[in-house]
């Protein structure tokens, strides 16, 4: 995208201009106003159609998950118990690990008899797939929620601020899918199709956020992009690692000001 933009901008500064008694004029016959205008206004284009194109890929996969889940849910549906196991579940798993976390070890922190964990899914292996599955669900959806923000860096601005807050009031389960999503028990028990859809998943949201640093900054070259992003994501991820609800920052306080610093980073007015 950002070679795109600059293409677009080297065709109009190759433009042979010139001036005449009333004002420039082009060799196509448009003012020097007119043709800059053009050139902006279709690199405006083409930046809201790759955020809009990246926003429907994770709205896809979103819905994906949620197929998924509704094909291992009982015929009687969800019920408390079973989102009882789910929420219990990451966090026994990312502590004790997958392999040492029981069925007993699980059911007693739900408050049910270990049986009752088969009413509600068929094997542990399916609760770690669907409360991994879940745990991004609900991030990815809060992500893609609707904003009335308009403008490359003001949705950037925003993206930002639901990452932050969303991960620290969440931060419980955040930790634990972290754990879990980099240890073995993701690619050692999830089944293959579970797996790549989280890494799709994951990889749309990276994309998403790489259009809108692109869109809202002037990255030098694909390596100055792509640096970009990663540090982003690392500075909200990251964040969880140090804060603490009864300290003087609230979450969007602490969103704020990490805000600040990506936007000096970026060179965002």
């Amino acid at each position: 995208m950002s070679n795109r933009i600059s293409k677009l901008r080297e065709q109009v500064d190759r433009l042979d201009v010139k001036m005449n008694e009333h004002s420039f004029v082009s060799t196509t016959g448009k003012s020097a106003v007119e043709l800059p205008k053009a050139a902006n206004e279709a690199v405006a284009d083409h930046v809201s159609a790759v955020d809009d194109a990246a926003v429907e890929r994770l709205r896809a996969l979103i819905d994906e998950m949620d197929r998924r889940v509704a094909d291992t849910s009982p015929a009687l549906g969800r019920s408390d118990t079973r989102e009882r196991i789910l929420e219990m579940a990451i966090g026994l798993f990312a502590q004790r690990g997958f392999e040492a976390c029981t069925v007993r070890d699980l059911a007693d922190a739900v408050g049910i008899k270990p049986p009752g964990l088969y009413s509600h899914f068929k094997s542990k292996e399916d609760i770690l797939s669907e409360a991994m599955l879940r745990a991004l669900r609900g991030f990815l959806a809060d992500a893609c929620a609707p904003t009335a923000a308009a403008g490359a860096p003001a949705r950037l601005h925003e993206t930002v601020r639901r990452h932050i807050i969303y991960q620290l009031e969440h931060a419980q389960l955040t930790r634990a899918h972290d754990l879990l999503l980099n240890s073995k028990s993701v690619g050692q028990f999830l089944p293959e199709a579970e797996r790549q859809l989280l890494h799709d998943a994951r990889r749309a949201y990276y994309e998403l956020i790489r259009a809108r640093v692109a869109a809202a900054s002037k990255p030098v070259s694909d390596l100055d992009l792509t640096t970009s992003t990663f540090a982003i994501l690392t500075l909200c991820d990251g964040v969880v690692n140090w804060y603490r609800p009864e300290g003087e920052l609230t979450a969007a306080q602490v969103a704020d000001r990490y805000w600040d610093l990506i936007s000096l980073m970026l060179q965002i007015a």
